[in-house]
């Protein structure tokens, strides 16, 4: 492996620039598109191993304020290596002293608050897409809902149209949002004073979580005896005579959900 980084826009294999931001789903434009992408670009970066292009990424910029970075990309085999994060300095080098906004895929945002990016909650999009497009980005979380607003339950209003958190059928992220549900109104209100309102009170959450109770694997395998000896006993140790509530009246999890009128939507 002969790893090196180029920042030149000359005889790149504009090709397999695109292949690979092809691949990841970043872009879908021919090489002569994409030479014309990163040639008009302020900033571009290359990584090379020997003769092929294995990552690339670019940003735009006035060159004295402000800059934004696109098209950070870097093959599978490559990746674990901090040769992304090398991508990102060279950048960050070019475009020295302005400040910067980073374009990424969701599941990279983790990656990159590590290298001291900051979550924006005022950043404004006009994307040229079709419909189907658009839904797309908004489902794998690269645009918010159309409304949207910050301090909205953001579940309460996915949940309004769709049985699951992702249509029809159950992931894991339906299984990783009822164990905290679940919990909600026998532990965490009365315990953590996370009080503003009871699960109870949004009425697609609750509906959700009934259902998702009312499944096998779900709510035959949900203690709420245990929940509540835990939270209250175990993890209060101010609960100087291991109080624990009665309620919630466990048998409202078994009342009729009405969840299964929006399967095929």
């Amino acid at each position: 492996m002969s790893i090196r980084l180029v920042t030149d826009k000359e005889n790149v294999d504009y090709q397999a620039v695109a292949d690979i931001l092809d691949h990841f789903g970043l872009s879908h434009f021919d090489a002569a598109t994409e030479e014309k992408i990163f040639k008009n670009s302020y900033a571009t970066v290359f990584i090379y191993d020997g003769d092929q292009v294995v990552g690339c990424a670019r940003a735009i910029s006035d060159g004295v304020c402000q800059a934004a970075i696109y098209n950070v990309a870097l093959l599978e085999g490559y990746q674990g290596q901090q040769l992304g994060r090398k991508l990102i300095d060279s950048l960050l080098e070019q475009v020295k002293g302005c400040n910067v906004i980073l374009y990424t895929h969701p599941k990279t945002v983790s990656m990159y608050e590590k290298m001291g990016f900051r979550r924006q909650k005022t950043g404004m999009a006009i994307y040229n897409g079709n419909a189907e497009s658009l839904k797309w980005m908004e489902d794998t979380g690269f645009l918010l809902e159309e409304g949207y607003r910050f301090g909205d339950n953001y579940y309460e209003r996915r949940l309004a149209n769709q049985r699951h958190l992702f249509g029809d059928r159950l992931t894991e992220s339906d299984v990783r949002l009822y164990v905290t549900l679940v919990r909600f109104d026998c532990a965490y209100y009365p315990v953590f004073r996370l009080n503003k309102k009871l699960l109870r009170d949004y009425p697609n959450l609750w509906a959700y979580a009934r259902d998702l109770y009312q499944t096998p694997g779900f709510g035959d395998t949900t203690n709420f005896a245990a929940i509540k000896k835990h939270y209250h006993i175990d993890c209060c140790p101010s609960n100087e005579f291991a109080i624990v509530p009665n309620g919630p009246d466990e048998s409202l999890w078994l009342t009729p959900h009405g969840r299964e009128k929006l399967s095929g939507k």
